[in-house]
C-alpha cells in the first residue's frame, strides 16, 4: 500500500491523483510512511465521494449493478469483481470473512443511522458476502466489520485505480 507512485495512471489512483497532490507538497515519488498517509487522505475524499462518509451505504440505486460480482457496498462502494485485479483483495476477504473482531463498528455508527434500502443484498456467494461484508449496516445478521473496508478501498486504488 505504502509503494511509490507507479506512474500507472490507469491502475493507480495515486498516479492519476498526482496532479492534485503535489500543488499540496504531498511528494509520492518514495515508498513509505508519508505515501501512506497521502493514500488514507485519498481513500477519506473517496469515501466521502462515494458514499457520503456514510459506512452502511448500499449499492448506488439508480445503477443497474445488481449481480454478485458487480454490486457496490459500502463506505467505498466498492464491488466483488475488485478481486480480479489483486489477489490481496481475495486474501484479504478471506481473512477478514472469518475474523471475530468488530472492526470499531460501535465508532463508524455514531450518527449514521442505516436505511431500510441499505440492508438488501444481491446475487449469491463471495460476491454476496463481500457486499455483507463491507456494508456494515447488516452487523447485527452478519460478522461485517467497518474497518475492514479501509484495506480493500486501499488495495482497489492501488491496483484498479480511480474513475473521475
Amino acid at each position: 500500500m505504502a509503494a511509490a507512485n507507479s506512474g500507472d495512471d490507469i491502475r493507480d489512483a495515486l498516479s492519476w491523483y498526482n496532479s492534485r497532490f503535489q500543488p499540496k507538497a504531498m511528494d509520492n515519488s518514495k515508498a513509505g510512511a508519508d505515501t501512506l498517509r497521502h493514500l488514507f487522505v485519498l481513500l477519506f475524499g473517496l469515501g466521502m465521494r462515494e458514499s457520503s462518509g456514510r459506512y452502511c451505504e448500499g449499492r448506488d440505486r439508480s445503477a443497474r449493478n445488481i449481480s454478485a460480482d458487480s454490486a457496490e457496498a459500502g463506505l467505498f462502494q466498492m464491488s466483488w469483481d475488485a478481486h480480479t485485479a489483486d489477489a490481496e483483495i481475495l486474501r484479504l476477504f478471506g481473512e477478514y470473512h472469518a475474523s471475530q473482531d468488530d472492526g470499531l463498528l460501535a465508532i463508524f455508527r455514531e450518527g449514521v443511522p442505516a436505511h431500510q434500502y441499505d440492508l438488501e443484498s444481491y446475487g449469491s456467494g463471495d460476491g454476496r458476502a463481500f457486499q455483507d461484508l463491507c456494508n456494515q449496516s447488516r452487523c447485527s445478521r452478519l460478522n461485517a466489520r467497518p474497518s475492514d473496508c479501509a484495506p480493500f478501498g486501499v488495495t482497489g486504488g492501488r491496483s484498479i485505480g480511480t474513475r473521475p
